[in-house]
């Protein structure tokens, strides 16, 4: 039996959670803003 992989060239690399790189790029933004405002508060409390 031939076993044809179906592939997407625009999911090259994706991790399985995300669907498109729109999708991971936002999940990206939107982690390292959460970061930020966590140091930030982190910061002004232990000031």
């Amino acid at each position: 039996m031939d076993k044809k992989e179906s592939t997407d060239p625009d999911r090259d690399g994706l991790p399985p959670f995300v669907s498109s790189w729109p999708q991971l790029y936002k999940l990206l933004i939107a982690t390292l803003v959460v970061l930020i405002a966590l140091f930030y508060l982190f910061m002004t409390h232990f000031e």
